[in-house]
């Protein structure tokens, strides 16, 4: 009797705290994922690319040597200050939920004090 009542009151009051765990932040979420890991994900490739072309050259291993500068150059600093990127993501994404939490908290509270109002007066 009363332990599935409690039950019920707790699975709605776990629905109600979570509720601000919609998926409205999706599209945002995945908008600023994927030219992050395209970028990861392109880079080797660029550099296969421009080996297996530099490499067809007249002066190939010169080109090579070059080419083997240029893109440890490069992938130095884009790893290097990847770390914004991360960082970025995380604390937006964290300002998000913690602002739809609280608006959350706040229209709880407020239709928990417009229930009390409205059941006190009857």
């Amino acid at each position: 009797g009363s332990g599935a009542a409690e039950g019920a009151e707790g699975g709605a009051l776990v629905k109600k705290k979570l509720s601000f765990l919609d998926r409205q932040f999706d599209s945002e979420i995945v908008n600023m994922a994927v030219p992050s890991y395209t970028a990861m994900l392109l880079d080797p490739i660029a550099s296969t690319i421009d080996t297996s072309f530099l490499g067809q050259s007249a002066n190939g291993a010169l080109c090579l040597a070059g080419v083997g500068v240029a893109n440890s150059i490069l992938n130095y600093f884009g790893f290097t200050f990847f770390f914004l990127v991360v960082t970025t993501t995380t604390t937006v994404a964290s300002t998000l939920a913690e602002s739809a939490f609280r608006t959350a908290q706040m229209k709880d509270d407020e239709a928990a004090q417009s229930e009390e109002e409205g059941g006190g007066g009857g």
